[in-house]
């Protein structure tokens, strides 16, 4: 799609119908990057709790696997955030992080991690 198409489709979709819709586009194709910004900024949040860093540098999760640290958060947010026609999606999801983790693809191979 060229510059403005994406733009142009939400001008022609009704915000109290079809926000689920516009919320895709934006996070999907208008913002990619500022979304992956909002991930970070989740983590180092995360990371910035004294007894959650504690916990982190204990185990070995900050240090060892930071990657996977990473993309669990992505996960829970894409589990917690309003997406229609996938059932089961919600706030209680972030509960069931294992099942989310275990059906999801990484985005490096244990090979490419130091």
């Amino acid at each position: 799609m060229k510059r403005g198409d994406w733009l142009h489709r939400i001008e022609q979709l009704d915000p109290e119908r079809d926000h689920h819709e516009i919320y895709r586009i934006m996070v999907g194709h208008e913002f990619p990057w500022d979304m992956n910004q909002s991930l970070s900024f989740a983590l180092f949040r995360t990371y910035a709790v004294p007894s959650i860093g504690a916990l982190l540098a204990r185990t070995g999760e900050f240090e060892q696997r930071a990657q996977k640290r990473y993309e669990d958060t992505g996960l829970i947010l894409d589990a917690v955030a309003p997406q229609p026609g996938r059932p089961g999606r919600g706030p209680h999801r972030a509960q069931g992080q294992g099942p989310i983790r275990a059906a999801a693809p990484t985005t490096r191979t244990a090979a490419a991690c130091p």
